[in-house]
């Protein structure tokens, strides 16, 4: 007897491993908490680049998006802190052209971030959440090489 999938999503996802048995588990428990890591270890780079009299949050609180499902409401603490600690530094030099340092990004990323909790879109939401937060650490990035150039080592 052949079963098939509630959601065609979920079905292509069990397409990316023979069988579909390893797939989901890999992804899980390997795959999402390296490539949450890797963001964190960017996130916490950005905010050591701002100097502490500017920065709203620790650079070290942000390893609690490790956390599952509290990491769905620290998202909303730390990205756009991030954005807000950048832009509170760059309007303190004078520097009015960063526009809102990736905050939009980062709030789309976090209202994307509660999509992930409803089936059928959360592949699809996952995919938009990737580009999104990609694109907020390319932003993060070049914010922290403009500061790296102002501020003495």
């Amino acid at each position: 007897m052949v079963s098939l999938p509630i959601c065609p999503l979920l079905a292509f996802t069990g397409l990316l491993a023979s069988g579909g048995e390893v797939a989901g588990p890999f992804v899980v428990f390997i795959v999402l908490p390296v490539a949450q890591a890797i963001i964190c270890w960017q996130l916490v780079i950005a905010f050591e680049s701002i100097p502490q009299r500017y920065r709203f949050q620790e650079p070290a609180h942000v390893w609690l998006l490790m956390v599952p499902l509290f990491n769905i409401y620290w998202n909303f603490k730390v990205l756009p802190a991030l954005a807000e600690s950048f832009q509170l530094y760059f309007y303190a030099h004078g520097i009015a052209d960063v526009e809102d340092c990736g905050e939009r990004l980062a709030r789309w990323y976090c209202y994307l971030g509660i999509t992930w909790l409803i089936p059928c879109l959360d592949f699809a939401t996952g995919l938009a959440s990737l580009v999104l937060v990609t694109l907020f650490l390319a932003e993060a990035d070049k914010l922290k090489k403009r500061i790296l150039a102002i501020e003495p080592a």
